[in-house]
């Protein structure tokens, strides 16, 4: 139809030029500069590419199980923190400039060993989709008390990194949604996403990104099953437990700071940031993730400044 179009537009260019040559010259390039551009447009950005935050841009069917890669462009809220050039922890964009991660992966506050990768997808080779931003403000929450011990380490492990300039949002690098401050979600299956180790004892992250369905735990559940395996963890309400009782299922070391991703209607909302646990998909021992909502009014009273 594309070409149809053109042909019937030359044509008749044409004609014109035959009676007014150099008029009809110059109409007939700016025409064709003008279509081709419509066209090359027409496909560089995808047709049905949804507005809004935790919208998925590129679609394909994908059946989510344990350990799974994700496809390029799946969850495009996802960024690689790096640290010294070298991915250190995950995060989520949540607007042009400002990106959720743990604040464990970011605590030393030195902002130039920082940087933030949008469009990341192989971590050991390039994306021709991917950019780097440097960071030029770090936010940990107040009550972050550092990892000191297990017991504490759970303590508001959120942060905010504000990047330099904008970062630019496109079908591979787009913000994810919140969720609303009244939802537990125990029960219900979410997807956490990273680059971290696959089991363990591996020595080495995933090069492409990752994704595992886990279960929400009820945090009282949660509370029974850790002093079950003998760990005295406190189960707090910023808190979100996820995973199995016979284990199997986990984040891992090098998913710090990544997203616990729940999917309402057709949106994805980031409810928990990545945060601690014990070793990884040991049974009775599931993931901690920071709640969002608990810290909500925490990160917009600080994203809004700009």
């Amino acid at each position: 139809m594309k070409k149809r179009i053109i042909m019937i537009l030359l044509r008749s260019l044409m004609q014109l030029q035959q009676m007014r040559p150099l008029f009809a010259s110059s109409i007939i390039l700016r025409v064709c500069f003008s279509v081709c551009c419509c066209c090359w447009f027409a496909t560089a950005i995808p047709a049905t590419k949804p507005l809004g935050c935790g919208k998925q841009h590129i679609l394909r069917n994908s059946k989510v199980v344990g350990g799974n890669d994700t496809y390029d462009g799946e969850f495009p809220w996802t960024v690689s923190v790096r640290r010294s050039g070298q991915h250190h922890c995950g995060g989520v964009i949540i607007n042009r400039r400002w990106v959720l991660t743990a604040a464990h992966c970011v605590q030393n506050k030195i902002v130039k060993q920082y940087m933030i990768r949008i469009g990341e997808y192989h971590l050991n080779k390039p994306d021709y989709h991917s950019k780097d931003y440097a960071v030029e403000k770090i936010i940990i929450h107040d009550d972050y008390q550092g990892v000191v011990k297990v017991a504490t380490a759970n303590n508001a492990d959120i942060a905010l990194l504000r990047t330099t300039t904008d970062m630019s949002l496109n079908e591979y690098a787009w913000p994810v949604c919140f969720p609303t401050d009244d939802q537990s979600f125990a029960g219900k299956d979410a997807i956490v996403v990273g680059w971290g180790k696959l089991t363990e004892k591996s020595e080495v992250y995933s090069d492409k990104l990752q994704k595992v369905k886990i279960s929400i735990i009820e945090n009282s559940q949660c509370q029974k099953w850790f002093r079950l395996a003998g760990r005295d963890m406190l189960i707090r309400e910023n808190l979100i437990c996820a995973g199995y009782r016979n284990g199997g299922k986990d984040a891992c070391h090098g998913d710090s700071g990544g997203p616990l991703l729940y999917k309402m209607a057709d949106k994805w909302s980031v409810i928990g940031v990545v945060s601690t646990g014990v070793g990884c998909a040991r049974p009775l021992l599931p993931g901690l993730y920071s709640r969002v909502s608990f810290y909500k009014s925490w990160i917009e009273k600080h994203t809004s400044k700009n």
